[in-house]
């Protein structure tokens, strides 16, 4: 296998086995979608698609996720009514979001490979370190030579989809933006506001804890995307059942303030 489809391969793997889901386009910012659908297509035989989804979501041929054996859909059978109680039960809860993408264009590659930064040769990313108080929270930042990818960790402790919610990504981003404007001296880094989140995973969780089997299912095409709807295990060891879905909102930060804003006030 060439070099190229070898670390296609690998990362789509690394989604996978590590984020026991399936791959899209948004976990390869750093590919044009023609070339990313020419990796697809070089690796066909070692890929599977996942149902009519959008984005288009692959897997692993022999790789099995959970909730593999037990699909389910909506309706009057397959659903036990303990698993009706639960998601009955999420009703109430706030909707969070995690695993959070965003990114923006600037020369901030340049600047930095002109103060001494070394660049990944594969992808010609650089990778600069991020150092966040908060303990529940994973900063993942990489630079290419147009765009900036940064990555949100905080599947334990997801952040509320609310206006203090946003407003405290708002801050973390604040200080990411400092911190690289820092290092490459002279960059044109655009506005806070400005950068555009392009995928998180939007969820709730119930609020008891659960003392029964594990699980992990998965609804098809519901309300425009799919949904999974599963047990979550926490840093505490406490389990925890979780319904979410992959959203892509392609919106700037500004927009996503203003559209938190606009649900809030229906709700009024």
């Amino acid at each position: 296998m060439p070099k190229g489809q070898r670390q296609f391969f690998q990362q789509a793997m690394n989604v996978v086995l590590k984020n026991q889901r399936p791959f899209s386009k948004e976990d390869f910012p750093q590919l044009s979608s023609s070339n990313y659908r020419k990796f697809i297509q070089k690796l066909r035989k070692n890929l599977e698609p996942v149902r009519n989804t959008k984005p288009k979501l692959w897997t692993i041929k022999g790789i099995a996720l959970p909730g593999d054996s037990h699909r389910i859909t909506l309706g009057d059978t397959g659903v036990g009514q303990k698993f009706l109680d639960i998601l009955e039960s999420l009703k109430l809860q706030h909707p969070t979001i995690h695993d959070i993408k965003i990114r923006f264009k600037s020369d901030l590659h340049e600047h930095l490979i002109k103060k001494g930064c070394s660049s990944n040769p594969s992808n010609d990313s650089i990778k600069p370190g991020f150092t966040i108080v908060d303990n529940n929270i994973t900063v993942k930042i990489l630079v290419y030579p147009e765009t900036t990818q940064i990555d949100i960790g905080c599947t334990y402790k997801p952040i509320v989809h609310d206006f203090k919610g946003i407003f405290y990504l708002h801050e973390i981003l604040s200080k990411i933006s400092h911190h690289l404007s820092g290092l490459a001296d002279c960059s044109t880094i655009p506005l806070v506001q400005d950068w555009v989140i392009t995928h998180y995973h939007f969820a709730k969780d119930g609020p008891s804890e659960l003392s029964n089997q594990l699980f992990h299912m998965t609804f098809e095409e519901v309300v425009g995307g799919l949904i999974r709807f599963y047990s979550k295990k926490m840093k505490d060891g406490s389990t925890h059942a979780r319904a979410e879905q992959i959203r892509t909102p392609m919106r700037t930060l500004q927009e996503e303030l203003q559209t938190v804003l606009g649900q809030q006030g229906q709700g009024l």
